[in-house]
């Protein structure tokens, strides 16, 4: 899944191997004094997120990107850092607007806003402000907190079976029943198919432990829900 990490090392990326750029750096506002001084280097890039709109189909991200450059003491080049650091910033709109990278959009068009005497007063540059726009889709699975739960361990040779009663901290709360089978593994895939009529999967997901036990994968709220900080144990009948 595309994500705010992801948007910052693309941005991170691209300043990387620009030429006029010694530094990027990715924070809230208040570091970006902190991270300016820390070694001198300059021009500097600063990410700055300032906010994420979800949708159906897209995220958009709205970031601040600060661009700077060392005033002389006589501000003589005052204008060559406005020129210079403007531009900077520009390449990364031109870059997200023009390139075959179609994981990321550019939402509209950046504004910009000349930044003068900032870092302790003796820098200056522009702030630009970017929404990126990327999918809302992916095919990651969500990762969920799970409660795990074991059966008995039982012999697959001498194995017939068609039930599992479910027990928190010893005590029988159900019972679900499908088809008898001698066959470990039709036996798991009876559970997760709620066969005949059975509701084995209110519960969780089955699975062969691989040491001759099941064992079921309880999301944390149907855990929450019949043995909140219980022990659940399964039994094979």
């Amino acid at each position: 899944m595309i994500s705010y990490q992801s948007i910052v090392d693309k941005i991170t990326a691209f300043y990387d191997n620009h030429a006029q750029v010694e530094k990027v750096g990715s924070d809230f506002k208040e570091q970006m004094v902190n991270f300016a001084t820390k070694d001198e280097k300059y021009p500097l890039v600063y990410v700055v997120p300032t906010g994420v709109t979800p949708s159906e189909n897209v995220t958009t991200f709205n970031l601040e990107l600060y661009c700077f450059d060392i005033i002389q003491m006589d501000r003589a080049n005052i204008t060559t850092i406005l020129s210079d650091t403007q531009q900077i910033l520009q390449d990364l709109y031109l870059e997200f607007t023009f390139s075959d990278d179609y994981d990321f959009d550019i939402d509209g068009q950046p504004t910009f806003i000349p930044l003068n005497n900032d870092l302790l007063d003796y820098a200056a540059g522009w702030q630009m402000n970017i929404s990126v726009v990327i999918p809302s889709w992916t095919n990651c699975p969500i990762p969920k907190k799970i409660y795990l739960a074991y059966s008995q361990v039982i012999d697959p040779d001498d194995f017939t079976a068609q039930s599992i009663a479910f027990f928190c901290n010893g005590v029988q709360w159900d019972i679900q029943t499908t088809f008898l089978t001698g066959d470990f593994t039709a036996f798991i895939t009876y559970c997760n198919t709620n066969a005949n009529g059975s509701d084995f999967t209110q519960y969780g997901t089955y699975f062969d432990n691989g040491d001759n036990r099941i064992r079921l994968e309880m999301p944390y709220h149907v855990y929450n829900t019949f043995c909140p900080n219980g022990e659940v144990t399964l039994e094979i009948q």
